[in-house]
C-alpha cells in the first residue's frame, strides 16, 4: 500500500514520534511508516505545506530524496525555514530522484527562486556561499530600512520649518537628495573592518559545514545508505 501525501504540521508529528518538533534541526522523511496497527506502509510525499514550515521552522538539514514532489509550487513553503541550508530531494549520483529534479533550471530554482540563496549544499553538492549571502541580504535590508526612516523623518522636518510648500517637482528633487545623502551617511556607519570580519566568520562556518557533509556522505555510502 503507498500513501500519496503531503509533508504537514500532521505528518511530522508522526515521523518525529515523541520529538519536539519546533527544535529539530536534521530531518529525513521515509519512504516507508510504521501505522498504528504495526503494518509498514510505503509514503510518497508530493507536496510541502506551510504547517510544517511553521511547526519545524528550525531544520537546518532536510531529506526528501525518494518522494514524488514534482513541481517548484510543491516546494514553495520551504522559503520559509530561513535556517536551512541543506536539502536532498535526490542522492548525489542522481538515484532515487523526485520528478522536480528533472525540470529545466532545477538547480537554480531550488537554490535561488524557492530558498533564497540560503543553501549550502543542494543533493549533497555544495553549491554556493549561503550564510555569507544571507549576511550581505541583512546588511542591504539595514540600509535600505535606515535610509527609508532618515528620508522620512528629514522630510518632516524640512516640512516643520518650511514657511511655504513646496511644489511636488520640487519635493521629489529634494527626497532624492536625501535619499542619496542618507544612504551615503548608512554605507559609512557600516563599517568595511566589521563587515569583512564578518563575512570572513560566515566563511569558516561554510568550510566546516563542507568537512561535515563530505564526512556525512562517507558514512551514507560505506553504510549503502
Amino acid at each position: 500500500m503507498v500513501t500519496r501525501g503531503r509533508l504537514d504540521a500532521e505528518l511530522a508529528r508522526e515521523v518525529l514520534s515523541d520529538y519536539d518538533c519546533a527544535n529539530v534541526i536534521d530531518l529525513t522523511v521515509p519512504t516507508s511508516l510504521s501505522r498504528c496497527s504495526k503494518r509498514r506502509v510505503s509514503l510518497s510525499i508530493g507536496s510541502i505545506r506551510d504547517s510544517f514550515a511553521t511547526m519545524c521552522a528550525n531544520v537546518r538539514r532536510l531529506n526528501l530524496v525518494g518522494h514524488s514532489i514534482r513541481t517548484k509550487e510543491d516546494l514553495e513553503p520551504l522559503r520559509k525555514l530561513l535556517f536551512l541550508y541543506y536539502l536532498k530531494l535526490q542522492t548525489i549520483d542522481g538515484q532515487f530522484a523526485n520528478p522536480v529534479c528533472g525540470l529545466p533550471g532545477y538547480r537554480k530554482m531550488v537554490c535561488e527562486d524557492v530558498c533564497e540563496g540560503r543553501l549550502l549544499y543542494l543533493d549533497g553538492v555544495k553549491v554556493g556561499n549561503g550564510g555569507t549571502s544571507m549576511l550581505q541580504r541583512a546588511l542591504e535590508k539595514v540600509k535600505s530600512d535606515v535610509s527609508e526612516y532618515e528620508t522620512e523623518r528629514r522630510m518632516n522636518e524640512k516640512g516643520k520649518i518650511s514657511t511655504g510648500g513646496f511644489r511636488s517637482s520640487q519635493c521629489g528633487e529634494a527626497k532624492h537628495s536625501m535619499q542619496c545623502e542618507t544612504a551615503f551617511e548608512v554605507r559609512l556607519e557600516i563599517q568595511n573592518e566589521q563587515t569583512e570580519k564578518i563575512t570572513r566568520i560566515f566563511s569558516r562556518f561554510d568550510a566546516m559545514h563542507a568537512v561535515a557533509n563530505e564526512l556525512h556522505e562517507r558514512i551514507g555510502k560505506s553504510l549503502r545508505v
